[in-house]
Protein backbone atom coordinates (compact mmCIF):
# COMPACT_ATOMS: atom_id res chain seq x y z
CA UNK A 1 0.00 0.00 0.00
CA UNK A 2 1.49 3.11 -1.01
CA UNK A 3 -0.99 6.01 0.50
CA UNK A 4 0.75 7.45 3.54
CA UNK A 5 -1.95 8.87 5.76
CA UNK A 6 -1.58 12.74 7.54
CA UNK A 7 -2.92 10.93 11.12
CA UNK A 8 -4.03 7.55 11.96
CA UNK A 9 -5.51 7.17 14.93
CA UNK A 10 -5.04 3.86 17.39
CA UNK A 11 -8.53 3.71 19.53
CA UNK A 12 -12.25 4.77 18.86
CA UNK A 13 -13.39 5.49 22.38
CA UNK A 14 -14.03 9.27 23.25
CA UNK A 15 -10.23 10.57 22.83
CA UNK A 16 -9.81 8.96 19.15
CA UNK A 17 -12.83 10.16 17.79
CA UNK A 18 -12.85 13.47 19.42
CA UNK A 19 -8.88 13.57 18.14
CA UNK A 20 -10.65 12.85 15.11
CA UNK A 21 -13.33 15.11 15.35
CA UNK A 22 -10.85 18.26 15.66
CA UNK A 23 -8.53 16.91 12.89
CA UNK A 24 -11.56 16.67 10.16
CA UNK A 25 -12.66 19.96 11.48
CA UNK A 26 -9.28 21.70 10.05
CA UNK A 27 -9.33 19.50 7.00
CA UNK A 28 -6.38 17.39 7.94
CA UNK A 29 -7.16 13.79 6.87
CA UNK A 30 -7.35 10.97 9.81
CA UNK A 31 -8.63 7.57 10.59
CA UNK A 32 -9.28 5.66 13.08
CA UNK A 33 -8.49 1.81 13.58
CA UNK A 34 -10.26 0.50 16.69
CA UNK A 35 -11.09 -3.05 18.10
CA UNK A 36 -14.29 -1.47 18.31
CA UNK A 37 -14.91 -1.72 22.41
CA UNK A 38 -13.30 -0.16 25.31
CA UNK A 39 -14.04 1.53 28.19
CA UNK A 40 -16.07 4.59 26.19
CA UNK A 41 -18.34 1.82 26.15
CA UNK A 42 -19.22 1.90 29.91
CA UNK A 43 -19.90 5.57 30.23
CA UNK A 44 -22.74 6.17 32.48
CA UNK A 45 -23.38 9.48 31.64
CA UNK A 46 -21.31 12.37 32.89
CA UNK A 47 -18.28 14.10 32.35
CA UNK A 48 -15.78 13.45 34.97
CA UNK A 49 -12.82 15.80 35.40
CA UNK A 50 -11.49 15.57 38.75
CA UNK A 51 -13.48 14.51 42.37
CA UNK A 52 -14.17 17.31 44.29
CA UNK A 53 -17.15 19.14 45.81
CA UNK A 54 -15.23 23.00 46.81
CA UNK A 55 -16.40 25.48 45.15
CA UNK A 56 -13.45 26.82 42.80
CA UNK A 57 -12.71 24.29 40.60
CA UNK A 58 -9.48 25.56 38.90
CA UNK A 59 -7.65 26.33 42.34
CA UNK A 60 -8.38 22.60 43.00
CA UNK A 61 -6.43 21.18 39.77
CA UNK A 62 -3.70 23.52 40.62
CA UNK A 63 -3.76 22.12 43.91
CA UNK A 64 -3.92 18.37 42.29
CA UNK A 65 -1.23 18.90 40.05
CA UNK A 66 0.74 20.06 42.94
CA UNK A 67 -0.02 16.77 45.32
CA UNK A 68 0.09 14.32 42.24
CA UNK A 69 2.80 15.55 40.04
CA UNK A 70 2.82 12.37 37.76
CA UNK A 71 -0.94 12.48 36.95
CA UNK A 72 -1.23 13.31 32.93
CA UNK A 73 -2.91 16.24 34.14
CA UNK A 74 0.63 17.92 34.53
CA UNK A 75 1.31 19.38 31.49
CA UNK A 76 -2.62 20.24 30.71
CA UNK A 77 -3.38 24.07 32.00
CA UNK A 78 -6.79 24.77 33.36
CA UNK A 79 -7.54 26.85 30.55
CA UNK A 80 -7.07 24.11 28.01
CA UNK A 81 -9.39 21.59 29.57
CA UNK A 82 -11.87 24.60 30.12
CA UNK A 83 -11.48 25.43 26.43
CA UNK A 84 -11.76 21.36 25.14
CA UNK A 85 -14.73 20.59 26.99
CA UNK A 86 -16.96 24.14 26.44
CA UNK A 87 -15.76 23.03 22.60
CA UNK A 88 -17.40 19.38 22.64
CA UNK A 89 -20.54 20.83 23.42
CA UNK A 90 -20.55 23.08 20.23
CA UNK A 91 -20.85 20.21 18.30
CA UNK A 92 -22.94 17.79 20.77
CA UNK A 93 -25.80 19.74 22.08
CA UNK A 94 -27.30 17.24 23.99
CA UNK A 95 -24.09 17.35 26.64
CA UNK A 96 -25.00 19.76 29.38
CA UNK A 97 -21.69 21.73 30.80
CA UNK A 98 -21.95 22.93 34.08
CA UNK A 99 -20.12 26.47 34.21
CA UNK A 100 -19.65 29.76 36.58
CA UNK A 101 -17.81 32.24 35.35
CA UNK A 102 -17.58 31.03 31.98
CA UNK A 103 -15.14 28.01 33.68
CA UNK A 104 -15.98 24.64 34.42
CA UNK A 105 -17.59 23.90 37.34
CA UNK A 106 -18.74 20.38 39.06
CA UNK A 107 -21.99 19.89 39.90
CA UNK A 108 -23.91 17.12 41.80
CA UNK A 109 -26.16 14.77 39.82
CA UNK A 110 -28.23 12.04 41.15
CA UNK A 111 -27.20 8.52 40.83
CA UNK A 112 -29.28 5.36 40.09
CA UNK A 113 -28.87 4.44 44.00
CA UNK A 114 -28.90 7.72 45.25
CA UNK A 115 -25.53 8.88 45.40
CA UNK A 116 -24.40 12.39 44.48
CA UNK A 117 -21.36 12.32 42.22
CA UNK A 118 -19.80 15.01 40.75
CA UNK A 119 -19.00 15.66 37.68
CA UNK A 120 -18.53 18.76 34.71
CA UNK A 121 -21.27 17.92 32.43
CA UNK A 122 -23.91 15.39 32.03
CA UNK A 123 -26.05 13.93 28.98
CA UNK A 124 -28.67 16.43 28.73
CA UNK A 125 -31.82 14.43 29.96
CA UNK A 126 -29.71 13.29 33.20
CA UNK A 127 -31.64 15.43 36.54
CA UNK A 128 -29.48 17.96 37.56
CA UNK A 129 -31.04 20.51 39.18
CA UNK A 130 -32.08 19.65 42.85
CA UNK A 131 -33.15 23.28 43.23
CA UNK A 132 -36.07 21.97 42.56
CA UNK A 133 -36.31 19.89 45.46
CA UNK A 134 -38.63 22.78 47.92
CA UNK A 135 -40.14 22.23 51.08
CA UNK A 136 -43.29 22.28 49.21
CA UNK A 137 -42.36 20.14 46.17
CA UNK A 138 -43.02 16.79 45.10
CA UNK A 139 -40.88 14.47 43.02
CA UNK A 140 -42.32 11.40 41.89
CA UNK A 141 -39.84 8.47 40.74
CA UNK A 142 -40.65 6.07 37.77
CA UNK A 143 -39.73 2.41 38.64
CA UNK A 144 -40.97 -0.43 36.41
CA UNK A 145 -41.81 -4.05 37.98
CA UNK A 146 -39.94 -5.98 35.31
CA UNK A 147 -36.78 -4.56 36.99
CA UNK A 148 -35.53 -6.81 39.85
CA UNK A 149 -32.54 -4.98 40.72
CA UNK A 150 -34.24 -1.62 40.78
CA UNK A 151 -33.10 0.48 43.53
CA UNK A 152 -35.70 3.52 43.11
CA UNK A 153 -36.54 2.93 46.79
CA UNK A 154 -32.98 3.71 47.47
CA UNK A 155 -32.90 6.74 45.39
CA UNK A 156 -36.74 8.33 47.44
CA UNK A 157 -34.89 6.90 51.19
CA UNK A 158 -31.60 9.27 49.87
CA UNK A 159 -33.36 11.76 48.64
CA UNK A 160 -35.25 12.15 51.83
CA UNK A 161 -32.24 12.53 53.74
CA UNK A 162 -30.66 15.35 51.79
CA UNK A 163 -33.72 17.51 50.94
CA UNK A 164 -36.79 18.65 51.94
CA UNK A 165 -39.97 18.15 49.98
CA UNK A 166 -41.70 14.69 49.21
CA UNK A 167 -40.44 11.92 47.03
CA UNK A 168 -42.77 8.97 46.46
CA UNK A 169 -41.94 5.96 43.92
CA UNK A 170 -44.50 5.17 41.48
CA UNK A 171 -44.50 1.65 40.33
CA UNK A 172 -45.44 1.08 36.44
CA UNK A 173 -45.30 -2.27 34.35
CA UNK A 174 -43.85 -1.46 31.53
CA UNK A 175 -45.42 -4.90 29.84
CA UNK A 176 -48.71 -2.63 30.36
CA UNK A 177 -47.03 -0.25 28.56
CA UNK A 178 -46.21 -1.88 25.61
CA UNK A 179 -49.94 -3.34 25.76
CA UNK A 180 -51.45 0.58 25.67
CA UNK A 181 -48.86 1.24 23.08
CA UNK A 182 -50.34 -1.61 21.18
CA UNK A 183 -53.54 -2.86 22.06
CA UNK A 184 -53.97 -5.50 19.57
CA UNK A 185 -50.28 -7.31 20.61
CA UNK A 186 -50.64 -10.91 21.21
CA UNK A 187 -49.60 -11.74 25.00
CA UNK A 188 -46.81 -14.55 22.78
CA UNK A 189 -45.39 -11.54 20.99
CA UNK A 190 -44.53 -9.49 24.50
CA UNK A 191 -40.93 -10.28 25.37
CA UNK A 192 -40.23 -12.51 27.85
CA UNK A 193 -37.57 -11.11 29.42
CA UNK A 194 -36.92 -6.72 29.53
CA UNK A 195 -33.27 -5.43 29.19
CA UNK A 196 -32.48 -1.70 29.11
CA UNK A 197 -31.71 -2.06 25.62
CA UNK A 198 -34.79 -3.67 24.61
CA UNK A 199 -36.90 -1.15 26.43
CA UNK A 200 -35.10 2.13 24.93
CA UNK A 201 -35.60 0.14 21.92
CA UNK A 202 -39.40 0.33 22.46
CA UNK A 203 -39.66 3.89 23.80
CA UNK A 204 -37.53 4.86 20.46
CA UNK A 205 -40.33 3.06 18.64
CA UNK A 206 -42.64 4.98 20.20
CA UNK A 207 -41.35 8.16 20.58
CA UNK A 208 -44.51 9.86 19.06
CA UNK A 209 -47.04 8.10 21.54
CA UNK A 210 -45.62 9.58 24.78
CA UNK A 211 -48.93 11.02 25.64
CA UNK A 212 -50.35 7.59 25.94
CA UNK A 213 -47.27 7.15 29.27
CA UNK A 214 -48.51 10.62 30.70
CA UNK A 215 -51.99 8.74 31.06
CA UNK A 216 -50.58 5.70 32.41
CA UNK A 217 -48.28 7.58 35.07
CA UNK A 218 -51.76 9.81 35.78
CA UNK A 219 -54.20 6.76 36.48
CA UNK A 220 -51.92 4.64 38.58
CA UNK A 221 -50.75 8.03 40.67
CA UNK A 222 -54.80 8.67 41.30
CA UNK A 223 -55.02 4.42 41.88
CA UNK A 224 -51.60 4.31 44.07
CA UNK A 225 -51.79 7.84 46.14
CA UNK A 226 -55.26 8.54 46.48
CA UNK A 227 -55.16 10.79 49.64
CA UNK A 228 -52.23 12.41 48.26
CA UNK A 229 -52.65 12.91 44.38
CA UNK A 230 -52.63 16.54 42.91
CA UNK A 231 -52.49 16.58 39.46
CA UNK A 232 -49.63 18.65 38.95
CA UNK A 233 -46.07 17.29 40.38
CA UNK A 234 -43.03 19.11 40.56
CA UNK A 235 -40.49 16.28 38.93
CA UNK A 236 -40.18 13.16 37.73
CA UNK A 237 -37.34 10.78 37.53
CA UNK A 238 -36.92 7.98 35.21
CA UNK A 239 -34.61 5.30 35.05
CA UNK A 240 -32.23 5.80 32.06
CA UNK A 241 -34.08 3.83 29.56
CA UNK A 242 -35.41 6.92 27.54
CA UNK A 243 -34.43 5.34 24.33
CA UNK A 244 -31.78 5.73 22.20
CA UNK A 245 -32.04 8.24 19.09
CA UNK A 246 -34.84 9.90 20.06
CA UNK A 247 -33.87 10.43 24.04
CA UNK A 248 -33.87 13.97 23.98
CA UNK A 249 -37.34 13.92 21.71
CA UNK A 250 -38.82 11.68 24.83
CA UNK A 251 -37.87 13.93 27.65
CA UNK A 252 -39.19 16.72 26.09
CA UNK A 253 -42.44 14.89 25.39
CA UNK A 254 -42.73 13.96 28.78
CA UNK A 255 -42.15 17.10 30.67
CA UNK A 256 -44.26 18.92 28.30
CA UNK A 257 -47.39 16.06 28.80
CA UNK A 258 -46.51 15.69 32.15
CA UNK A 259 -46.37 19.61 33.11
CA UNK A 260 -43.21 19.07 34.92
CA UNK A 261 -39.57 19.23 35.37
CA UNK A 262 -38.15 15.62 33.67
CA UNK A 263 -35.03 13.91 34.00
CA UNK A 264 -32.98 10.27 33.98
CA UNK A 265 -30.83 9.17 36.85
CA UNK A 266 -27.36 8.66 36.02
CA UNK A 267 -26.61 4.80 35.97
CA UNK A 268 -23.50 3.32 37.33
CA UNK A 269 -23.27 0.33 35.32
CA UNK A 270 -22.96 0.42 31.49
CA UNK A 271 -25.78 1.82 30.48
CA UNK A 272 -27.64 3.21 27.23
CA UNK A 273 -25.96 6.78 27.69
CA UNK A 274 -22.92 5.40 25.95
CA UNK A 275 -24.62 4.07 22.79
CA UNK A 276 -26.53 7.35 22.59
CA UNK A 277 -22.74 9.22 22.73
CA UNK A 278 -21.20 6.91 20.17
CA UNK A 279 -24.02 7.26 18.16
CA UNK A 280 -23.92 10.86 17.62
CA UNK A 281 -20.15 11.03 17.37
CA UNK A 282 -19.84 8.66 14.78
CA UNK A 283 -22.50 10.49 13.07
CA UNK A 284 -20.58 13.83 13.59
CA UNK A 285 -16.66 11.82 11.87
CA UNK A 286 -19.13 10.42 9.67
CA UNK A 287 -20.10 14.02 7.95
CA UNK A 288 -16.27 14.73 8.02
CA UNK A 289 -15.97 11.97 6.12
CA UNK A 290 -13.42 10.38 8.71
CA UNK A 291 -13.50 6.58 8.35
CA UNK A 292 -13.69 4.21 11.49
CA UNK A 293 -12.03 0.69 10.69
CA UNK A 294 -13.69 -1.18 13.68
CA UNK A 295 -12.35 -4.62 14.73
CA UNK A 296 -8.86 -4.25 13.99
CA UNK A 297 -5.74 -4.66 16.56
CA UNK A 298 -2.51 -2.87 16.02
CA UNK A 299 0.46 -6.06 16.51
CA UNK A 300 3.22 -3.84 15.49
CA UNK A 301 4.82 -0.48 15.25
CA UNK A 302 7.76 0.27 12.59
CA UNK A 303 9.64 3.19 11.63
CA UNK A 304 11.06 4.18 8.06
CA UNK A 305 12.37 7.18 6.75
CA UNK A 306 11.25 8.48 3.32
CA UNK A 307 13.06 11.52 1.75
CA UNK A 308 14.29 12.17 5.34
CA UNK A 309 10.83 12.02 6.43
CA UNK A 310 10.11 9.63 9.70
CA UNK A 311 6.93 7.59 8.27
CA UNK A 312 5.70 4.78 10.70
CA UNK A 313 4.61 1.63 9.46
CA UNK A 314 1.49 -0.06 11.13
CA UNK A 315 -0.04 -3.57 11.49
CA UNK A 316 -3.04 -4.55 12.23
CA UNK A 317 -4.74 -7.51 12.24
CA UNK A 318 -8.29 -7.79 12.39
CA UNK A 319 -10.98 -10.76 14.18
CA UNK A 320 -10.29 -13.70 11.10
CA UNK A 321 -6.81 -12.88 11.20
CA UNK A 322 -6.42 -10.95 8.04
CA UNK A 323 -3.41 -8.38 8.62
CA UNK A 324 -3.28 -4.40 7.42
CA UNK A 325 -0.29 -2.52 7.04
CA UNK A 326 -0.79 1.31 6.72
CA UNK A 327 2.34 4.52 6.80
CA UNK A 328 1.29 7.69 8.73
CA UNK A 329 3.17 10.50 9.63
CA UNK A 330 1.54 11.44 12.53
CA UNK A 331 0.48 8.23 15.14
CA UNK A 332 -2.29 9.12 17.85
CA UNK A 333 -2.38 6.47 20.27
CA UNK A 334 -5.83 6.74 21.93
CA UNK A 335 -5.40 2.91 23.05
CA UNK A 336 -7.99 3.03 26.71
CA UNK A 337 -6.25 1.17 30.06
CA UNK A 338 -9.06 -1.89 29.35
CA UNK A 339 -9.40 -4.89 27.21
CA UNK A 340 -6.03 -4.07 25.76
CA UNK A 341 -5.09 -6.30 23.17
CA UNK A 342 -2.25 -6.76 20.39
CA UNK A 343 0.73 -4.92 20.78
CA UNK A 344 -0.77 -3.07 24.03
CA UNK A 345 -1.69 -6.53 25.64
CA UNK A 346 0.89 -6.16 28.14
CA UNK A 347 4.08 -3.94 29.79
CA UNK A 348 6.14 -7.12 28.01
CA UNK A 349 4.44 -6.79 24.30
CA UNK A 350 5.33 -2.43 24.49
CA UNK A 351 8.42 -2.57 25.48
CA UNK A 352 9.41 -5.49 23.07
CA UNK A 353 8.12 -3.29 20.06
CA UNK A 354 9.33 -0.07 21.45
CA UNK A 355 12.90 -1.12 22.27
CA UNK A 356 12.82 -2.07 18.93
CA UNK A 357 12.06 1.54 17.41
CA UNK A 358 14.45 3.06 20.40
CA UNK A 359 11.43 4.36 22.09
CA UNK A 360 11.74 4.16 26.00
CA UNK A 361 9.31 3.01 27.82
CA UNK A 362 7.71 3.77 30.37
CA UNK A 363 7.64 7.32 28.59
CA UNK A 364 8.43 10.72 30.10
CA UNK A 365 6.97 12.81 26.78
CA UNK A 366 7.09 16.03 26.32
CA UNK A 367 4.26 19.03 27.29
CA UNK A 368 2.55 18.61 23.91
CA UNK A 369 1.89 14.69 25.20
CA UNK A 370 4.64 13.65 22.55
CA UNK A 371 6.89 10.29 22.97
CA UNK A 372 10.30 10.87 23.19
CA UNK A 373 12.03 8.68 21.10
CA UNK A 374 16.25 8.25 21.54
CA UNK A 375 18.19 11.04 21.48
CA UNK A 376 20.10 9.57 19.37
CA UNK A 377 17.40 10.45 16.59
CA UNK A 378 17.75 14.15 16.46
CA UNK A 379 13.92 14.08 15.58
CA UNK A 380 10.44 14.68 16.53
CA UNK A 381 8.93 11.30 16.83
CA UNK A 382 5.05 12.03 16.23
CA UNK A 383 3.59 9.89 17.96
CA UNK A 384 1.03 11.57 20.39
CA UNK A 385 -0.64 9.93 23.07
CA UNK A 386 -4.17 11.10 24.50
CA UNK A 387 -7.19 9.80 26.85
CA UNK A 388 -5.86 6.47 28.98
CA UNK A 389 -3.56 5.39 27.19
CA UNK A 390 -1.68 7.97 29.05
CA UNK A 391 -1.51 5.99 32.36
CA UNK A 392 -0.18 2.62 30.51
CA UNK A 393 2.39 4.77 28.19
CA UNK A 394 3.68 6.90 31.29
CA UNK A 395 3.38 4.44 33.70
CA UNK A 396 3.73 6.74 36.84
CA UNK A 397 0.10 6.50 37.70
CA UNK A 398 -1.50 2.82 38.78
CA UNK A 399 -5.06 1.41 37.48
CA UNK A 400 -6.21 1.40 40.91
CA UNK A 401 -5.11 5.81 41.22
CA UNK A 402 -6.70 6.12 38.03
CA UNK A 403 -10.24 5.29 39.46
CA UNK A 404 -9.67 6.97 42.41
CA UNK A 405 -8.70 10.42 40.51
CA UNK A 406 -11.95 10.04 38.83
CA UNK A 407 -10.86 12.17 35.66
CA UNK A 408 -12.56 9.87 33.32
CA UNK A 409 -14.09 11.74 29.99
CA UNK A 410 -12.54 15.26 31.02
CA UNK A 411 -9.01 13.94 30.51
CA UNK A 412 -9.86 12.16 27.59
CA UNK A 413 -11.30 14.91 25.88
CA UNK A 414 -9.32 17.58 27.23
CA UNK A 415 -5.91 15.69 25.97
CA UNK A 416 -7.03 14.36 22.68
CA UNK A 417 -7.85 18.50 21.82
CA UNK A 418 -4.26 19.15 23.24
CA UNK A 419 -2.91 16.77 21.10
CA UNK A 420 -4.94 17.67 17.99
CA UNK A 421 -4.37 21.34 18.25
CA UNK A 422 -0.22 20.59 18.52
CA UNK A 423 -0.52 18.44 15.24
CA UNK A 424 -2.54 21.25 13.58
CA UNK A 425 0.04 23.79 14.49
CA UNK A 426 2.76 21.62 12.89
CA UNK A 427 0.79 21.37 10.01
CA UNK A 428 1.01 25.12 9.36
CA UNK A 429 4.81 24.88 9.82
Amino acid sequence: MNEIFEVIIVGGGFAGMNAARILGKNKISCEIFTSGFGASNLWVGTIDFLKSQKNDLEKEFSQFKHEIPNHPYKYLSFKEANEAISNLSLDFPDLYIFKKNDKITNNLVLTIIGNLKPCVGVWSTIFHDTNLFGERSTTILIDFVEFNNSAMDLVAKSLKERYKGNFKVLNLSFIELLKKWDPNIEDENLPIKLSENLIANYFDENCDNIAILANYIFTELKNQEKNTFKSEMDCYLFPPVLGIKYNRNIIDAISKQLKANCGELVALSPSLMSKRFIQKFENVLEDLSVKINKGHILIEIGKILERNELIWNLTFENRVGLKKTVKAKYLLLAIGSLFQEGLFYSNETIKNDFDKMSIPFPNKMTNSYEVLISSEINRNSNIFVCGSALYTLMGEISDEEEIKYGTGLGLAIATSSKVSREIINRKKL
